[in-house]
C-alpha cells in the first residue's frame, strides 16, 4: 500500500508503524467540526494511517539525517496561544484559512506541521513557512531523509 525507501521504513518501524497501523482522529474531526472546518480525505487518511508516531533523529550508514518530528495532532488542538501561520499561509497561497490542518510538531515542538486540504505539507515557526512536500508520505520521506525545504516566507 505505501512504498518508501528503506532508511525511511526503518524510521517508521521504529516509531511503531506498519501497514496494519491506525490512530484514532475522532476526537480531531470533533474539535474541527466545531471550529466550523472539516479535514479533507487527504488529511484523514494520512493522520489515519501515520497520526501519533514520533519519529527521532536517526543517522544511517550514508550520513543522512533527520529532523525529530511527531505527527500528534492533538496537543494544537487544545493550545492556548493558535498557530499565526494559519492566517500567513492561507493569504500567501490564497487559499481559506478552514483548508488548512495542523498535523503534528517538529523540531522538539518548535514548529508546526500544516497540512492543506489537497494534501500540501508545510513546517511554519516564527512567521517562516516552508514548503515541505505535495503529499503526507512524500512529506514524511522529505524529513527522514533529511530533502531541502522550500522558503515561502521569512520575515526579514
Amino acid at each position: 500500500m505505501f512504498q518508501f525507501e528503506d532508511t525511511v521504513l526503518e524510521m517508521l518501524v521504529i516509531a511503531g508503524w506498519s501497514e496494519k497501523y491506525r490512530f484514532d482522529i475522532s476526537r480531531y474531526l470533533e474539535w474541527y467540526k466545531l471550529h466550523g472546518c472539516i479535514p479533507s480525505e487527504q488529511v484523514t487518511h494520512f493522520l489515519l494511517h501515520f497520526g501519533g508516531l514520533h519519529i527521532g533523529t536517526v543517522t544511517d550508514r550514508s550520513a543522512r539525517s533527520a529532523l525529530p518530528f511527531n505527527l500528534d495532532p492533538y496537543p494544537m488542538l487544545y493550545r492556548t496561544k493558535p498557530c499565526v501561520e494559519y492566517a500567513l499561509l492561507a493569504e500567501l497561497e490564497g487559499m481559506d484559512p478552514c483548508s488548512i490542518f495542523h498535523i503534528g510538531r517538529a523540531c522538539n515542538d518548535y514548529m508546526d506541521f500544516l497540512m492543506v486540504s489537497d494534501g500540501r505539507v508545510y513546517l511554519s515557526f516564527d512567521g517562516t513557512i516552508l514548503f515541505v512536500a505535495g503529499n503526507g508520505t512524500d512529506a514524511i520521506e522529505t524529513l527522514c531523509l533529511d530533502k531541502e525545504l522550500v522558503v515561502i516566507n521569512a520575515p526579514n
